[in-house]
């Protein structure tokens, strides 16, 4: 924070600066006021602008130097303009996140487009396109393909070729006897009369279509070689060296690197399966004619023989699947109900079974009971009364 305070204003709205505020907080401060429509951008060396809706500078007038050095603006005069350190969240205020790469001179726009409406819902015969599984640098695939059917794409991806490599020097001789490098892009930088890299001359633009942001290693490899030093691009996969010629500027362009892609289709219909093939590049959105034309492919770092799956779904195809899922729910359920209800009459079957076998095993015959018990009683009587008469009494059993 720049500790002074000061006013400024932008489309003849007056703003003030206190001293404490983050550029953030400025930057909700402008764009919160209803009478202004600006649209936030930031170039690489972290100056904040604004621009109107067809694109043009907005001016930011009235303020004095350090309130102008705060916003990374041009001060009055034509001064040095003072550059503000790029977080992730500078423009969070705008509803932005900021993917910060490399730093190299230049100019970075943020265009922000309006809101588009999304008509996938009311198509009912759109295509829609699923990453299954990612693979040989193929990341992501959108957009609607010409091909309405819905099926799975396997996209395979060939030997890779390494793009071309293109220099232009106003002096020094620079071969390049290899390159494996996959991104585009181009290396920008000043050699001495020894063939040696000029100090804080070393700079990478990455191609829009097929570059990238450098890592932290090659990063670190474009730092040293900007100590100044021998001319080694190793890091970034080329061998290059120095065949004289003196001093001098040296522009060295590399391709992106680009491979062959199979697709086989296997549509859902269970018909024949269609095989294309197309040409990739590495780190860009390909906008393919045979495979899954009319839509994109975006691609990282390529990988041969590396292979993605992709399925392609109409909405049609969608709502029969979702109707063909809950009939199956619906035949399940009853299935499951069925064997239940077997079980029950199983197990009443079963209980009544159960029942008799326990009531053979335990249970008393009454009736037959009875009949035996008189049996037996008669018996007894009928064997009492034989030895009675057998044994008759006399007098003088009753005397003793």
């Amino acid at each position: 924070n720049v500790p002074t305070t000061g006013t400024f204003s932008v489309n003849g709205e007056v703003f003030t600066y206190d001293g404490t505020q983050s550029l953030n907080e400025l930057a909700t401060l402008i764009s919160g006021n209803p009478n202004i429509n600006v649209t936030a951008a930031v170039t690489s060396q972290g100056h904040f602008v604004m621009v109107d809706d067809d694109g043009n500078p907005v001016d930011i007038q009235n303020g004095t130097s350090d309130v102008m050095e705060r916003l990374g603006m041009t001060q009055p005069g034509g001064a040095e303009t003072k550059a503000i350190a790029l977080q992730r969240d500078s423009l969070s205020a705008f509803g932005l996140s900021l993917n910060l790469g490399a730093a190299v001179a230049g100019t970075q726009i943020v265009s922000v487009g309006p809101l588009i409406e999304n008509h996938r819902t009311t198509n009912l015969t759109e295509v829609g396109l699923t990453m299954r599984v990612p693979g040989g640098g193929i990341i992501d695939a959108f957009d609607t393909p010409s091909d309405e059917r819905s099926g799975t794409h396997r996209l395979t991806v060939g030997p890779i070729t390494y793009g071309a490599t293109n220099v232009t020097s106003t002096g020094p001789v620079v071969n390049v006897l290899g390159n494996t490098m996959q991104m585009g892009g181009t290396f920008e930088f000043q050699l001495d009369g020894g063939g040696n890299v000029v100090a804080n001359t070393m700079r990478f633009v990455p191609d829009g279509n097929g570059g990238r942001a450098l890592t932290e290693a090659e990063l670190a490899q474009l730092n040293t070689l900007n100590a100044g030093g021998a001319l080694d691009l190793s890091a970034f996969g080329l061998n290059v060296a120095v065949g004289g010629g003196g001093a001098g500027t040296v522009s060295l362009h590399v391709d992106p690197a680009e491979a062959v892609v199979t697709d086989e289709f296997f549509p859902a219909d269970r018909t024949q399966t269609v095989v294309t093939q197309d040409v990739i590049y590495a780190y860009t959105t390909n906008n393919l004619s045979q495979v899954l034309p009319d839509a994109k492919v975006v691609t990282g770092e390529l990988v041969a023989n590396g292979q993605s799956i992709i399925t392609s779904t109409s909405r049609v195809r969608e709502f029969d699947v979702d109707i063909e899922h809950q009939l199956n729910i619906g035949a399940e359920i009853g299935a499951r109900t069925n064997r239940a209800e077997q079980n029950l009459e199983a197990l009443d079957k079963d209980k009544v079974n159960f029942a008799d076998l326990l009531s053979r095993a335990e249970d008393l015959d009454v009736p037959a009971a009875l009949v035996d018990l008189t049996e037996l009683e008669n018996v007894y009587r009928q064997a009492l009364a034989v030895g009675s008469r057998v044994l008759m009494p006399t007098l003088m059993d009753f005397l003793r």
